[in-house]
Parts: structure tokens; sequence; C-alpha cells
């Protein structure tokens, strides 16, 4: 598991806890892809303004439910919001649960698809631009300036991938929140002795 690992105990049985998490799962839920990008901003600051408080529980909304695996995610969350996985299993009087937090799976394929693309046209654009400075060919207008840019392009990339890589691992306390509430559960502390 990542090093941001999660791990929180109910007394409810692990039959319980499944029932619980596949009663509070979201089932409808219209494709962004139907709504204009307008409309949606325009739903999601509607939303944010006059619903609960940013960090409560309640914008919590369980995803998925596969075997004894799930996944929570922030209800319009931003991309880069860290969404929980976690699976559960006995253990002594009642339920292990152990998670970690990571961006949605949708952010995570498309995120380094992303990546790539900008790099490959970034690393074309050094190419053209150091043949211009060392062969002398006319590819571009300002090989100076464009060898410059496409080596910023390239390395503002690579930082905001990992910054997106960050923010997607980072651990949100209204997720354990929603957890604790719909589990009866309590977030064990992980020390170097129970690893």
């Amino acid at each position: 598991m990542p090093r941001n690992r999660v791990v929180l105990y109910t007394e409810l049985t692990p039959e319980a806890v499944a029932n619980v998490l596949i009663k509070s799962l979201e089932t409808k839920r219209m494709s962004l892809w139907r709504v204009p990008w307008f409309i949606r901003a325009f739903a999601t600051v509607a939303a944010w303004v006059t619903g609960p408080p940013w960090g409560d529980a309640s914008r919590q909304v369980l995803r998925q439910v596969n075997g004894k695996t799930f996944r929570l995610e922030r209800r319009y969350g931003r991309p880069f919001s860290p969404a929980f996985y976690g699976s559960w299993r006995p253990e002594r009087a009642g339920t292990k649960i152990e998670g970690y937090f990571g961006l949605s799976p949708i952010t995570r394929i498309s995120l380094p698809v992303s990546l790539f693309l900008i790099v490959i046209t970034a690393a074309w654009g050094v190419v053209v631009n150091l043949l211009d400075l060392t062969v002398r060919t006319h590819f571009t207008i300002d090989p100076d300036v464009g060898l410059t840019l496409s080596i910023c392009f390239m390395l503002l990339s690579i930082g905001g991938y990992l910054l997106a890589q960050w923010l997607g691992s980072r651990r949100d306390a209204s997720s354990l929140a929603y957890l604790e509430q719909k589990l009866s559960a309590f977030v064990v502390v992980i020390t170097e002795e129970n690893i």
C-alpha cells in the first residue's frame, strides 16, 4: 500500500459494513459529457455556496463497491480532489478498514497521457530549436526564445503532474469523517510497531 495509508476499525461485522456501504452507494449519476461546461460550473458553484460547508462529511459520495473494496469521492469535487480507496476484512470482534488516498480513476488515466503529449510536443520544440541554433536551419523565427519556452513548458508540465499527484494523495478529513459516521468507525493511528 502507498505511504498515505489509513486504517479504521469498527465493531460492525464485515457483512454489516458491506450492507451499509451498498445502501450508501450513489447509483444515479448524470454523465458530465451531457451537460455543457458553463452549466456544470454554475451548478458546482451553486452547490458549493448553498450546500453544507466544503469540509462537511455530507459532501462525500460512495461511487463504487466491488466485493470487499470501495471508492469514496467528493461530490462536485475538483479534478485533483483525493478519492479514498478502501477494503475491509474481519478482525477480532469487528472489521478493519484499510485504504489510501489517490486520484480518481479518470484523472489517474488522463493525467499521464496529457503529460506524455505535452512533453513530446515540448521535446519536439527543443529539437527543432536546437537544429536552428546548431545546424542553422530556419524552422523557427527566434530559436533562442523558442528553446527557452520549450524547456519551460516541459518543466512546467512535469511540475504540474507532480503537483496533481500530491494534491490527489493528500489526506481528506471529510472522507474519514464520512466513514466514521456511516460505519461507526474510528481511525487507528499507524506507528512503526503496528505496521
